[in-house]
């Protein structure tokens, strides 16, 4: 028996219950804890979910034992993946995931392309990494990441050079790279 098993007809009730999809339930389980109901995150998160003290309180999680509780948490996590999705994220479930991850208010205030393009003031790999991980093992796209990500570079771009500073050195490389091209030519002219 794989180690989630016995949490699947609670992911699936609350699933069901709350509009969410049981893989996506599912897989955000195991990206968050690997299913231990009594993880603790080093930020204080808890249980199977990993939900901080005031998010959870307001989904009704509000003792150790709540948290650490297995329903509790994942009806907690569905209403409240519910609840971003509908309210907050466009009806896109990748967008949910790093709002759940990061909270909503961060998410909004840095930007998609802020949090997910290399380079990006707020580039947030761990936040990229769990969002791809677990939407791929659910079978789930999310269009407005795909977009942000469609946006990365040019299909010419070498990947090395996505951040400020690497960009920077890239165009001083390439203006030497150009004058040494344009002194070879003249060299040969005359």
């Amino acid at each position: 028996m794989a180690r989630g098993d016995k949490y699947e007809p609670l992911i699936q009730k609350y699933a069901k219950k709350h509009g969410v999809p049981p893989s996506l339930i599912r897989e955000q389980i195991r990206s968050e804890s690997n299913f231990n109901p009594r993880a603790v995150s080093p930020m204080g998160a808890k249980g199977l979910t990993q939900f901080i003290k005031t998010t959870g309180a307001a989904y009704g999680l509000k003792t150790d034992e709540d948290f650490f509780n297995p329903e509790k948490a994942i009806e907690a996590q569905a209403r409240y993946m519910s609840d971003i999705y509908n309210k907050q994220a466009g009806k896109d479930w990748g967008v949910t995931l790093a709002m759940y991850n990061m909270g909503p208010g961060r998410v909004k205030q840095r930007g998609l392309e802020s949090i997910f393009l290399p380079g990006g003031e707020h580039y947030e790999k761990e936040t990229q990494g769990y969002v791809n991980r677990t939407l791929k093992r659910a079978g789930i796209s999310s269009p407005r990441i795909e977009g942000v990500l469609a946006k990365k570079t040019d299909a010419n771009a070498d990947p090395i050079y996505n951040t400020p500073a690497l960009l920077a050195l890239k165009a001083e490389r390439d203006a030497l790279a150009n004058q040494l091209k344009t002194g070879v030519q003249d060299y040969i002219s005359t």
